[in-house]
């Protein structure tokens, strides 16, 4: 478990801590906020991917829980479970990048204010914290399906 963390820590450095920090040393103010907004995801596209990451249970159940003998059916069933598997790592993906800027934002507030730490920053830790147990709980529900609910269709 706490080698996930680490792994998903080091993924949202990767993905988005990077990226923030090169745009705020090597771009102008506007095109860093620019920048900052586009990394971060519209509350209805949030949303969308969870209810896509809640559909994608529904196929792995009926895999899982249904048998049958057509061939075509099966086949289907594992289509659905591939591509739904695929659009749930988006919601992952916007966290992991939603995390990755406050960590950015939080960093850069600490190291800016006198003050060690203010509402916002407050805010911000509560917001890191609730994001990487979103990060790993999605994943760990995702491995455990694709793990404990896989059942070969022969």
């Amino acid at each position: 478990m706490l080698n996930e963390v680490i792994k998903e820590l080091f993924v949202v450095l990767l993905i988005a801590l990077v990226p923030t920090f090169f745009f705020l040393h090597f771009q102008t103010e506007e095109t860093f906020v620019s920048f900052i907004k586009s990394l971060l995801p519209n509350i209805y596209f949030l949303g969308y991917a969870f209810l896509v990451f809640l559909l994608a249970i529904i196929p792995k159940f009926i895999k899982y829980f249904v048998y049958s003998s057509l061939g075509s059916f099966n086949v289907a069933i594992v289509f659905l479970c591939d591509v739904f598997d695929r659009a749930s790592e988006t919601l992952v993906g916007l966290l992991r990048g939603t995390v990755g800027v406050f960590i950015f934002i939080l960093i850069v507030q600490l190291k800016s204010n006198q003050e060690p730490i203010e509402l916002t920053s407050t805010f911000l830790i509560a917001s890191v914290i609730a994001g990487f147990i979103n990060i790993i709980t999605i994943r760990g529900i995702t491995i455990c399906l694709n793990t404990k609910l896989n059942r070969k269709i022969n």
